[in-house]
This record gives C-alpha cells, structure tokens and sequence, in this order.
C-alpha cells in the first residue's frame, strides 16, 4: 500500500523510529502505538496504527450490527401498526356480520336449517372476533412494552 500525505499528496514518506511508542508500558501513561512516517517534502507527519485500525474496524462493526437490530425492530414495529389497522378493519366487518346474524337467529320466520346455519356463522365470527382481538392486545402490548423493553437490550448489550 502506497502511503500519501494529508497535507501535500506527497508519497515520499519515510518511517521515523521512537516517535511513537511501540510495545507495553507499565506506568500507566497512555501512548500511541503504530508507526510515524514524515513526509519529505513538506515535513507533515503521518501515523499509521494497525492495531487502532483493527480497534476501530471492531467498532464500526458492532454499530453496524446495533443498527441492523434497530431497523429489524423498528420493521417490527411498523408491522406491528399495520396489523393493528388491518385487525380493527376485519373487527368492524365482524361486528357487523355478528349484528345480522344475531338479528337473523332470533327471526322466528326462518326455517330450522337457516337458523342452523346462521347459529354456526354466528359462533364462527364470534370465533374470528376473539382471534383478531387478541392480535391486537398481542400487538399493542409489544408497542407498549416489548418494543422499549428490546431497544434497551439491544443499546445495554448488542443483542436481542
């Protein structure tokens, strides 16, 4: 890899020893480890530091993988919303359905059969009702609580 300077483009750099520290230190100061190279043209000097590289990559990584949870969780939730919308659509329909055929098992005019009929689509949208209600304490309850509840596990630790 061909190294350049900053300030001028120049490629005319030369490693210069003992400006940076290489190795472990003990007395606890803090020190830049990698190399020091000084360009010579203009004199600007340039640190290379594979190990802060390779910290940073590691960084960048596990924001990454942050960010890809949240926007997961943020998918979530926007279908979550939906799901909401589409359940309250089908619980006014059923609602609506269940009013008629409620009206139409107390119809005395009816023959048996119709009255079967209507007793078994009456229990059957009473069915649907209680399934799609519960979607949607499901669905409120992780709007609610699992979303904040997931966002902070992810922001402690990464993960789900």
């Amino acid at each position: 890899m061909e190294r350049k300077c900053t300030a001028c483009g120049g490629v005319r750099l030369r490693l210069v020893e003992g400006l940076v520290y290489e190795g472990d230190m003990s007395d606890g100061n803090a020190k830049l480890r990698g190399e020091a190279f000084v360009c010579l043209h203009c004199g600007h000097i340039e640190i290379y530091s594979t190990e802060l590289l390779k910290q940073a990559k590691e960084q960048e990584a596990k924001i990454k993988r942050k960010q890809k949870l949240y926007d997961e969780l943020d998918e979530e939730l926007r279908q979550k919303e939906m799901q909401i919308k589409e359940s309250k659509d089908k619980v006014l329909e059923l609602q609506k359905t269940i009013k008629e055929l409620t009206k139409k098992v107390s119809d005395e005019d009816i023959s048996f059969r119709e009255h079967k009929k209507a007793e078994e689509d009456l229990n059957e949208a009473n069915k649907k009702l209680d399934q799609e209600n519960n979607i949607i304490v499901q669905c409120r309850y992780f709007i609610d609580h699992g979303y904040n509840e997931i966002k902070n596990r992810i922001r402690e630790k990464g993960y789900r």
